[in-house]
């Protein structure tokens, strides 16, 4: 649909590698992943829905597999079953509660890979994804676009998501700005209204925080002739790049209220 390109699913998957090849911070790429994942996914169900209300298709979720043997198919419930508990054994090995836990942890590569080995030894399965089953009309089949006209199409939408990504980023930005200000990346994390501030608020108050998320919009989105991340990323070191890896991350106010906080000046004048 050209909401995303190929490398949306390889950053995301791989969060740690991608912070760290780009230097830009683990938190960046958190909010937009987390950000461009709920609203493209409800561009396609709320299309979805309103061509159901139409009486134009039916859809429902399914999840699918990839066997051993080549085949991709609709689980059965024997093997939703097992795909369930071995994912919940893979959390208890990690330690970690849900699912959320573990993309917020940066492990969500390990867990991924760890259900992956288990579905391969003890059910056969080289790896399940979400997928949309649609039934459509033959009417809905007559409607369907000419290709020169759906590929005009596509490239407008693909315009519109990546606009939208750096807009939902400015507006991050700016929000932070008006809560916290500025002396908030001294290194308390309580601004001078007691209000806590921690490494993802200090990180959205970055002058790089929105030119980073356009890198990434870029590589992750822009479909217009996207590289291959995965050669880039697959050989990088897996530590997460985070806000307090760089002082680039920092603006020169945030700098300068932070020398001063650390100078006799400032013990000086305070005790």
């Amino acid at each position: 649909m050209h909401i995303i390109n190929s490398n949306y699913s390889v950053g995301r998957n791989n969060i740690d590698k991608f912070s760290r090849y780009l230097e830009v911070p683990f938190e960046t790429l958190y909010d937009f992943f987390n950000s461009t994942y709920k609203k493209n996914k409800d561009i396609v169900e709320g299309g979805l829905n309103r061509l159901k209300n139409r009486c134009l298709i039916e859809w429902y979720k399914v999840t699918k597999v990839h066997t051993s043997d080549g085949e991709f198919r609709k689980a059965t419930d024997g093997e939703l079953e097992g795909i369930k508990e071995i994912e919940q054994e893979s959390l208890r090995e990690l330690e970690l509660k849900d699912k959320k836990e573990v993309f917020l942890k940066g492990k969500w590569n390990q867990f991924k890979k760890e259900v992956s080995q288990k579905l391969r030894e003890y059910m056969n399965i080289l790896y399940h994804f979400e997928a949309y089953h649609i039934v459509s009309t033959k009417k809905f089949r007559i409607m369907l676009l000419d290709a020169r006209e759906k590929e005009n199409i596509e490239l407008e939408l693909n315009s519109k998501i990546q606009k939208s990504a750096i807009k939902s980023a400015e507006k991050r930005h700016n929000r932070a700005v008006e809560e916290f200000g500025s002396i908030s990346a001294v290194n308390s994390n309580v601004n001078f209204f007691g209000k806590h501030c921690y490494d993802r608020d200090k990180n959205r108050l970055s002058d790089n925080y929105v030119d980073d998320t356009k890198r990434v919009v870029g590589i992750c989105i822009d479909t217009s002739d996207p590289i291959d991340l995965w050669e880039l990323i697959k050989g990088v070191d897996s530590n997460k790049y985070t806000y307090g890896d760089s002082e680039s991350t920092l603006t020169e106010t945030q700098k300068e209220w932070r020398t001063l906080a650390e100078s006799t000046d400032m013990d000086w004048l305070f005790g």
